[in-house]
């Protein structure tokens, strides 16, 4: 009886656990940038923001967050759509610790559609990078979410 509630228990575990990692990692992005290339190498990124349809709404906005994971020069990361950019920095690489979260917000009922992502550095130097990003409605629900790597330095 013991063995058949801990192997139940372990079941239950696993699910919850696996559940868990595949949301994170759908909207959770790793790379490099390497130290063969110049200062102000960038890692250039698209992702789609798309209604899904029920239950995923109208996208809105969009919103990241880069953690820096190696020491080092200061890692920054940029959206664009359209005639609309902001930027973030993680000033302190390698502490464990993401920037605080930017949000680009397009004019009204243009939400949809293609964001470039840039991710870049100030110095020459091979370093590990994170970032997490999200499409959201206008009351913070998650849209549809795709991503494509367009370049890697």
């Amino acid at each position: 009886m013991k063995t058949r509630y801990k192997n139940n228990l372990l079941a239950v575990a696993l699910i919850i656990g696996a559940s868990q990692t595949s949301w994170v990692s759908a909207h959770d992005q790793t790379g490099s940038l390497l130290g063969s290339v110049s200062p102000g190498a960038t890692d250039i990124y698209q992702v789609t923001c798309s209604y899904g349809g029920a239950p995923n709404p109208q996208p809105a906005k969009f919103q990241a967050q880069i953690e820096n994971q190696s020491a080092g020069p200061i890692m920054s990361l940029q959206i664009i759509k359209g005639a609309k950019a902001v930027n973030i920095t993680d000033g302190i690489g390698g502490d464990g610790f993401f920037s605080p979260v930017v949000f680009l917000t397009p004019p009204v009922g243009s939400g949809s559609g293609v964001y470039t992502i840039l991710v870049n550095h100030t110095g020459q130097a091979s370093q590990q990078y994170r970032f997490i990003y999200f499409c959201l409605s206008s009351s913070n629900n998650i849209t549809g979410t795709s991503i494509v790597r367009l370049q890697n330095q």
